[in-house]
């Protein structure tokens, strides 16, 4: 793999518009930059059922159908904030945690992946940081990592089965720190977009659109997340406090969350 990749680099660097037809005619997921928004939405909608239920990508549905009912009446040429809602929702409601990490592996994707890239893979490893057995590293502040055998990839699918068990009462993995701020953080950026779908007008539109898209800098895990959490607060509160020229009632409503 590493000398194809300095092959293709050689190529790009000596006919990148050769490389540009090669790429056009491979058959691969369009990023969501070239999704229409139904797509989108739909490709989201999908995922978030395989990631906890039926119920759950109902709920990205209506915040989502919100928006874009909210957009469609103030600016109809417009789907920038319904669009920005589209992607940070999904972003904040699938954060990747222990469940979801397991169904991924669990995933006949993941082996056949393996499979593709390499010849003949006699022995699985994995290194992990399990949230509730994993010290940190006083050097980095990160977690320690730890190597597992191939008979991880097994539990992974039985761990995968109760990722209904997300959020509820019986989650083990659920009262760490992380996965508490990770469904704080979903809960308000949806309350954020229902009270700014209620109060959208052509003034504070462009507002609501940088509102909402900050939540597509929130990534990464740990200590990065965590960092990227604080920094979505900061620019969040910023922006709300931002002032908007109002034109007769126009009025952003005021965005608060126990």
């Amino acid at each position: 793999m590493n000398k194809r990749a300095f092959a293709w680099g050689r190529v790009a660097a000596s006919d990148p518009e050769a490389l540009a037809r090669i790429v056009d005619r491979q058959e691969r997921a369009p990023a969501q930059e070239e999704m229409s928004f139904d797509e989108l939405v739909a490709q989201r909608s999908s995922e978030l059922t395989s990631y906890q239920d039926a119920a759950y990508a109902r709920r990205y549905l209506d915040i989502v159908a919100r928006a874009r009912a909210a957009e469609r009446r103030v600016k109809p040429d417009s789907e920038d904030f319904a669009r920005a809602v589209a992607i940070g929702a999904y972003r904040l409601m699938a954060y990747k945690d222990e469940y979801e990490v397991a169904r991924l592996y669990a995933e006949p994707a993941f082996m056949a992946s393996l499979n593709a890239q390499f010849s003949k893979a006699e022995k699985i490893s994995l290194w992990l940081a399990p949230p509730l057995f994993t010290a940190t590293d006083p050097k980095t502040g990160r977690p320690i990592k730890r190597k597992f055998g191939p008979w991880i990839l097994k539990a992974m699918g039985g761990l995968a089965k109760f990722r209904r068990l997300r959020g509820t009462f019986a989650d083990p993995f659920g009262y760490t720190h992380e996965r508490r701020s990770e469904r704080a953080l979903a809960a308000e950026f949806l309350v954020d977009v229902t009270l700014l779908s209620e109060g959208l007008s052509v003034a504070n539109h462009a507002r609501a659109v940088a509102l909402a898209e900050l939540a597509q800098e929130v990534r990464g895990f740990g200590p990065v997340k965590e960092a990227a959490m604080k920094k979505y607060a900061e620019s969040r509160a910023s922006l709300q406090a931002a002032p908007v020229v109002h034109r007769h009632s126009d009025q952003l409503p005021a965005v608060r969350v126990a």
